[in-house]
């Protein structure tokens, strides 16, 4: 940690729960595969936080980036897992 770590996440903290879009994060769990109906059961688990939309700059687009594509910073600290990509975020 840097000398200016700790006073940094308290003022980026600050900034994201004034300025910050109020998100829903949707945790995606998926159960056991139902043959018969061609799928996997799905289970949600909802988090509410805050974070900073911005949009993606021309150099990053590419396969996985498209033209309208958004990106969301949020404090780590606020999700209970790390996030994979098969959850959503619900804006």
């Amino acid at each position: 940690m840097g000398f200016l770590d700790a006073p940094m996440r308290a003022v980026a903290k600050t900034m994201v729960g004034k300025f910050g879009t109020s998100v829903t994060f949707r945790l995606v769990s998926r159960a056991g595969y139902d043959v018969h109906a061609g799928s996997a059961a799905e289970t949600l688990a909802d988090t509410a936080i805050k974070g900073v939309l911005v949009e993606f700059n021309s150099y990053e687009l590419g396969d996985d980036v498209k033209l309208g594509d958004r990106k969301l910073m949020v404090a780590a600290k606020d999700l209970s897992v790390a996030p994979g990509t098969g959850d959503r975020i619900l804006i």
